[in-house]
C-alpha cells in the first residue's frame, strides 16, 4: 500500500472497524470501496447482486467520504 493509501485505512479502521484490504482497494463495512488513489472521487458503493443501492449503504458511502476527506490537506 502507499503512504496515502495505508493513512486512508488507518483512519476508517479506527471509525469503522470492519476494513480490509482487496487488492489495492479498501472495502469498508462490506459496503464501500475506495480505489487508489484514495480520494473523494475514489468512493463508490459495492453493487449486491440483484439488490439496488439502499439508504445503508448512502449512509455508508457518506461517511466513508468524511473520512476520507477529513486527511485531504
Amino acid at each position: 500500500a502507499t503512504v496515502q493509501g495505508q493513512a486512508v485505512f488507518d483512519r476508517l479502521l479506527k471509525a469503522c472497524n470492519e476494513v480490509v484490504w482487496k487488492g489495492e482497494s479498501i472495502i469498508v463495512l462490506n459496503q464501500v470501496q475506495v480505489d487508489p488513489p484514495y480520494g473523494l472521487d475514489d468512493c463508490k458503493t459495492l453493487q449486491q447482486s440483484g439488490k439496488k443501492k439502499g439508504a445503508l449503504e448512502e449512509d455508508s458511502l457518506d461517511r466513508v467520504k468524511k473520512i476520507v476527506s477529513s486527511g485531504i490537506p
